[in-house]
């Protein structure tokens, strides 16, 4: 079998085993799906907005080690006492026990969920707890809740 040649521009011939090869463009469509990719799933696991089960909310409140994962239990929490849900106060001895968590951001939203509920006492003392906080933002919104309360 002879060479097979390619003409590239009509006059040179160029056999086609030193034809140049074109890079793979497999890299390039990974990588750009790795642009899109891990954004949305940073976005997607730091939004508090995902709905967690009771489960989730149980594990959440207990992880110490993963703060934003206490602060969107909380916020969960935040919007069903907003909704009025009866269910929510089964995990109002959760809400009170993060004011006692090593991180101030905690403890801040922990303060913030505390209000939400003016009508339990058991948040009431929780709160006037906090206005003793070594954390000047603790304290605030402590005292920025405690106002609903009156």
């Amino acid at each position: 079998m002879e060479n097979e040649f390619i003409s590239t521009n009509g006059q040179n011939a160029v056999p086609a085993s030193l034809k140049p090869s074109r890079p793979s463009n497999v890299w390039l469509i990974i990588v750009a799906g790795l642009f899109i990719i891990v954004p949305f799933l940073a976005w997607y696991f730091t939004w508090f907005g995902r709905d967690l089960s009771d489960a989730d909310i149980v594990s959440y409140l207990a992880e110490e080690k993963n703060p934003r994962h206490i602060q969107h239990a909380l916020s969960q929490l935040e919007q069903r006492i907003e909704r009025g849900d009866p269910t929510v106060k089964k995990f109002y001895p959760q809400i009170v026990a993060t004011t006692k968590s090593q991180t101030a951001e905690v403890r801040k939203t922990a303060a913030w969920v505390m209000g939400q509920d003016n009508k339990s006492d058991e948040f009431h003392g929780a709160l006037l707890d906090l206005l003793k906080d070594r954390e000047p933002l603790v304290r605030r919104n402590a005292a920025l809740q405690l106002v609903r309360f009156w």
